[in-house]
Order: structure tokens, then sequence, then C-alpha cells
């Protein structure tokens, strides 16, 4: 879900990475619905290329407290992350790429996996089609088709991240920040997936991380498009980097930063396509020798549109589960 520039008029969500050197990538689907109901018109940045990360001088100057009414007291420390050591403590999840209309009983699939499923990303596009993944400007509108869908996921203990699109720091953080307050005050989340992510701002993006912090969020996810440097794993330990995002077989051949592992498991993330039923025990232990405790493994060809669940989403779920 690229907010600019918009790929195509197709509902599709599309996130790149580049992993040692090679253009990895990462398309949650789309949200259709069954019905003549808005579509996202998005892609992440595998469809779109990446632009030039913006020096951080040219990055909107904004308050991350900016936007009113001010955030309430957080409830979740923004401190700085765990010691190395808690790492291994911390169990493999998935967190789900679903990008599907709401009352569709894949949602239900996904209740039904918690705990393993801990989190999923939500797309949500206003009844007018705006939204920061789905026409690319800011939804105007609560979409109340997704209100029980939220609760579903709420009351099985799947938390649901609010997708936006930063632009690549391009997007003011106040407009950002109204995106927020309005996932708080339409859906009550407080939890978000933040797209687009540059990695030469870091200040805009912690900025980000405290302003949700102070919404009372207890997971923050960014999907940077390329290898994040060091410093941004300091903005706390309810931060998440999505680390790897493409094939299969590109997560086999991936090599990682050594530095990777002076940090909790739970602070990343890899999303694979193209996966196989075959394969899929592979890919998780694979993720926990690496260090990365979450993942979802999908088996839609490339470039996928993660409109459902893979065919083996049981046998994910069980694998998952039984990782150390």
């Amino acid at each position: 879900m690229v907010t600019r520039p918009l790929c195509a008029a197709v509902p599709v969500a599309a996130m790149s990475l580049l992993i040692g050197g090679a253009a990895l990538a990462f398309s949650p689907s789309a949200q259709a619905a069954p019905t003549a109901a808005a579509s996202p018109s998005h892609c992440h940045t595998r469809s779109c290329p990446a632009p030039s990360p913006s020096p951080s001088s040219s990055s909107p100057s904004a308050s991350p407290t900016s936007t009113s009414p001010t955030p309430a007291p957080s409830t979740s420390s923004p401190d700085p992350s765990p010691s190395p050591s808690d790492k291994n403590a911390v169990r493999e999840h998935i967190i789900t790429a679903l990008y599907a209309w709401p009352t569709l009983s894949s949602w239900g699939q996904v209740e039904s996996a918690a705990p393993t499923v801990s989190a999923s990303i939500v797309d949500i596009c206003a009844p007018d089609g705006s939204g920061s993944g789905c026409n690319g400007q800011p939804a105007d509108a609560q979409a109340p088709v997704w209100l029980p869908t939220i609760a579903a996921l709420e009351t099985a203990g799947v938390t649901p991240l609010y997708y936006i699109a930063t632009g690549y720091d391009q997007t003011p953080l106040a407009t950002i920040e109204g995106e927020m307050q309005d996932a708080v005050n339409w859906y009550g989340l407080s939890n978000f997936f933040f797209d687009e992510e540059s990695t030469n701002d870091q200040s805009y993006y912690k900025a980000l991380y405290n302003y949700a912090i102070g919404l009372g969020a207890v997971q923050v996810v960014f999907n940077p498009g390329t290898m994040i440097p060091q410093s941004y794993m300091s903005f706390g330990r309810d931060e998440v980097q999505l680390v790897f995002e493409g094939t299969q077989s590109g997560f086999r051949s991936a090599s990682f930063p050594s530095w990777l592992t002076d940090y909790p498991a739970s602070e990343y993330y890899a999303a694979l396509s193209v996966g196989t039923s075959a394969g899929v025990g592979t890919d998780i232990s694979d993720a926990v020798a690496d260090g990365i405790g979450n993942i979802y493994v999908d088996d839609e060809a490339e470039p996928p549109s993660y409109s459902t669940l893979p065919a083996f989403w049981s046998t994910e779920i069980s694998d998952v589960a039984a990782a150390p």
C-alpha cells in the first residue's frame, strides 16, 4: 500500500527489502470487498521502486505531540530494549499479513490461531476508498464494517496493527499523527504498522514511536524497505523492524548483520512468499536460528497479493507453536 506514488488501481499492498544486495519484497494482500464497496489501490515498496532515502534535513518539521487530543500517559515503557540475554525467552509468533475484506471467514482462522498469531496488519479503507494504504490519502471517515472484526481479533488476543504509509519521511509528522488519532478515535487501535520507513531520518521515526507509545501502543512495527542502521534499534522495547521480505528461497540464502543478535528476537519480523508446506518448518527453524521472533509464510507467487491465508496455514501454526 503505497501512498506515493500509486502504482496501479489494484487492491495490492507491497513492501520491498534489500538483504545481502538482493532485492526482496513483501506484499500483504489488499482487502477486496465481495461487493461493490471501495477497494484499496496500493502497493508497498515491492511494486513501487523505493526513492533514495532523503536526508534528515529535508524531513518535515513537526512536534511528536502536534495533534490533539494530547496522547494519554503511556502504559508501555519506551525504555531501550531488554538485555540480549532476554532474547531466548521470546517464543516465535506469527504476524499475519492478510489484506482481506473484514467479513471473510479467513479472519476467523486468524483469530482461532491465537496466541501463536500475536498480531495482524489491518489495512482499513474509508467507505469512499480513502486511506493511507488505499488511495494514498488519510482516511476521512470511519469504516464501521471493520468494527466487529477488530473486536473479534482483540477478544481472541490478536493485536490489530493499523497500517499507515509514511512516504519515506516526506509525509508531515502532523499528518501521520492525525491518522494515528483517527485510529484511536474510530477503532480504539493504538498499535501501528508504519510502511515506507526512511533509513536516513531516525528522529522522525523515533517521534512516531514515542507518539504511539503515548497513545498506549504495545507494538509498533516498521517496514524500512532496506536494512536499517543499528541505531534504529534504540526506539524502545515495543518496536518491531521488518528485516526480511521476499521468497522462501531468498530467505534461506539471506544473511543478516551480526548485531541482530544483540537485541531480542521479538523486535524482528520476516515475511515470506512462495512458501511450501514442505518448507515452512525449515523457514521457522531458520528464523529462530537467526533470532527473528516474528514470521509469516504465505504461498502466493510473486508478487503476492496476500488476499488469502496459505494452504498450509494449519501446518504453519503447528510449526510455529512448536518452535523453541
